[in-house]
């Protein structure tokens, strides 16, 4: 009989006659003939995201900004991602930075270039946190729960890519 054992940043997930059962983290587990296993990452995860976009006023600026997230529902995120190897965390990491590039892309079109250098912290941040919060969690009951908690999710910095008009507005 196999032996699993699962540290203390990962979950213990068995698969067993169809049915899936989450065993905890730091555990060790002997299986049944027949049963499967995943682990599944519990520690902080982070998905960094960086893109340009023109403002209203035709200003190119740069974004950065990150999201923190850990799964805290490993048997939801199991059936939503593949945790057999380091996919499952890339896989989230990117749908979570396309949701926020898309979010943000809109939002910022709509924005002068001092609404977003000023309201990057406000305004922008809760247009990421919004946006994430209605993709992974299912309160209309259409999709299921993605599993994760998002922790963290702001733009951190906004840059002036024109190199000229940032040194005027730096000399003023």
């Amino acid at each position: 009989m196999p032996v699993v054992n699962a540290g203390p940043d990962q979950f213990l997930l068995v698969g067993n006659k169809g049915t899936l059962e989450n065993r905890g983290s730091a555990v060790h587990a002997v299986l049944r003939p027949g049963s499967i296993f995943v682990l599944v990452p519990s520690s902080k995860q982070e998905a960094a995201f960086e893109f340009t976009q023109e403002t209203k006023d035709g200003i190119p600026l740069r974004f950065k900004g990150i999201v923190i997230f850990r799964i805290t529902d490993p048997v939801a995120a199991a059936r939503q991602f593949d945790f057999r190897s380091a996919a499952g965390i890339a896989q989230i990491s990117a749908l979570l930075t396309h949701v926020c590039l898309g979010e943000l892309r809109h939002a910022v079109s709509h924005m002068t270039m001092v609404e977003c250098i000023e309201q990057r912290k406000t305004t922008l941040s809760e247009v990421v946190r919004s946006a994430l919060r209605a993709t992974i969690h299912d309160d209309a009951g259409d999709h299921a729960d993605w599993g994760i908690t998002v922790e963290v999710a702001q733009l951190a910095q906004v840059f002036i890519v024109d190199t000229q008009l940032r040194q005027q507005l730096e000399a003023e």
